[in-house]
C-alpha cells in the first residue's frame, strides 16, 4: 500500500501538537501546500491543527495562515483549462487552444472499489506524445504536479489495474 506521508501529522499548518502548549507559529505557505499535496492530493484527509489557546480562541495569525492556504488552493484549482467526466480508461482531452499546464487532478469512480494501479499522462508536443506522469493508484483523488508544459492535447491511460470495470470519475487540467 501507498500511505500519505503527512496524514497523521498535526503540524502542517503550525508548529505544535494536538493540545495548546504555548504560542504557535504558522508554517511557511510552501510547507502547508506540500502537506495539501501529500494528503488531499493522495486521497487522504489533512489535520489542519487550528488549536484554540487557553482562552478558547484560535490565534489571529493561525486564522490568517489558514485563509492564505485556502486562497492558494482556490488560486491553483478553481479554474481548470479543461476537464473530462468520461469513465473511459483511456482519454484524449483537447484544450481549446495552446495552454501551459502544471497540474492534473484525477478522480477514480469508486462505485465498484478502487481498481487503478498504474497510469500515464502524456501531452502532445510537436506531433509526438511525451510522458509527463507515470503514476500509481488514484482512488478518491490524486493531484499530479509537474514542471510546466505547453500543450494542446493531453492523453490519460490506465496501464495497470486490479480486476475489471475500471472507470474514471473526473480529470481536470490546470
Amino acid at each position: 500500500p501507498i500511505w500519505p506521508q503527512l496524514a497523521c501529522t498535526t503540524d502542517a499548518l503550525s508548529s505544535g501538537g494536538w493540545m495548546w502548549t504555548g504560542t504557535r507559529k504558522p508554517q511557511p505557505i510552501e510547507r502547508r501546500m506540500q502537506a495539501y499535496y501529500e494528503t488531499i492530493g493522495r486521497g487522504s484527509g489533512l489535520i489542519v491543527n487550528l488549536t484554540p489557546d487557553r482562552r478558547g480562541i484560535i490565534p489571529n495569525d493561525l486564522v490568517t495562515a489558514a485563509k492564505e492556504m485556502g486562497d492558494e488552493i482556490n488560486r491553483r484549482f478553481s479554474n481548470s483549462v479543461a476537464q473530462s467526466e468520461s469513465k473511459d480508461k483511456e482519454q484524449v482531452i483537447r484544450l481549446n487552444r495552446t495552454k501551459t499546464i502544471d497540474h492534473v487532478v484525477l478522480m477514480e469512480d469508486l462505485s465498484q472499489g478502487q481498481k487503478i494501479s498504474n497510469y500515464t499522462i502524456e501531452v502532445q508536443v510537436d506531433g509526438n506524445w511525451k510522458t509527463i506522469v507515470e503514476g500509481k493508484t488514484i482512488g478518491h483523488k490524486r493531484i499530479e504536479q509537474f514542471k510546466p508544459v505547453t500543450a494542446t492535447v493531453i492523453r490519460f491511460k490506465v496501464t495497470g489495474s486490479v480486476g475489471e470495470n475500471v472507470a474514471m470519475r473526473k480529470i481536470a487540467i490546470f
